[in-house]
């Protein structure tokens, strides 16, 4: 039988499966939770369009997007690129079909009553207060700033 890849005088291809663990930030729960926070702490009225969503994670991950943020509400800045997370748009997917999120007749993402519960319990259990902390600084950060500037 002639070589798979005959350059690298390869026959054989196999995959073993390794114990890797994935990173918190990458999970779809962990992500659901500060998408939620998110919405609860930097949104109108529980809602918020998907691209302040994306802004509003790559803040709260990057200490060097703060800048931006300052330029953007001085005006100063011409062109500047934003990380779009696709973790995000997956998780929002997930929080989607779990009826924690819909999509308002504008395009914003909302919380749902059951969303609004599952803040409610991870708020009781103390958890994510730091990110929570991040959020508040965040919101005074961009709550001045229209969708056109983002």
């Amino acid at each position: 039988m002639p070589g798979l890849l005959p350059e690298y005088q390869i026959t054989k291809i196999s995959f073993h499966k390794q114990p890797n663990s994935i990173s918190a930030t990458y999970r779809p729960m962990y992500r659901i939770a500060e998408i939620l926070l998110a919405i609860r702490y930097c949104g109108k009225r529980s809602t918020m369009p998907v691209i302040k969503l994306q802004l509003v994670s790559w803040i709260s991950h990057d200490s060097s997007a703060t800048s931006v943020i300052d330029k953007l509400n001085k005006k100063q800045l011409i062109f500047q690129y934003m990380h779009i997370d696709t973790s995000i748009n997956l998780a929002v997917d997930y929080a989607i079909g779990s009826n924690l999120l819909e999509i308002t007749s504008t395009g914003k993402l909302k919380m749902t009553a059951l969303g609004n519960s599952f803040i409610e319990r991870i708020q009781e259990e103390n958890i994510m207060n730091s990110f929570v902390e991040k959020l508040i600084t965040i919101n005074q950060q961009i709550k001045d700033l229209s969708n056109d500037q983002i």
